[in-house]
């Protein structure tokens, strides 16, 4: 997941012109979006009995698998012990 987020975003860091941060500019909108989807999904009233599954692209998962292991609201687990 590390890579994901190296390759994806990180590497817009280095991307510039002089003077200017291009790339700065679009990884913190890129980081803007995945706080806003998390924000979205913290917002969804849940019990400890609710399950929810989010389907997203690889990017944006190593994002919100940061974001869950800090947060005391959600536990993750492995899909594939739903799946069967």
């Amino acid at each position: 997941m590390e890579s994901l987020i190296n390759f994806n975003a990180d590497l817009l860091l280095y991307n510039s012109s002089k003077n200017h941060h291009e790339g700065a500019d679009e990884a913190g909108k890129f980081y803007h979006r995945n706080l806003v989807m998390f924000s979205n999904l913290n917002q969804i009233p849940v019990s400890g009995n609710d399950r929810i599954f989010i389907l997203m692209g690889g990017t944006h998962t190593a994002f919100f698998m940061d974001f869950l292991k800090r947060s005391p609201k959600f536990k993750t687990v492995n899909t594939f012990e739903y799946l069967k």
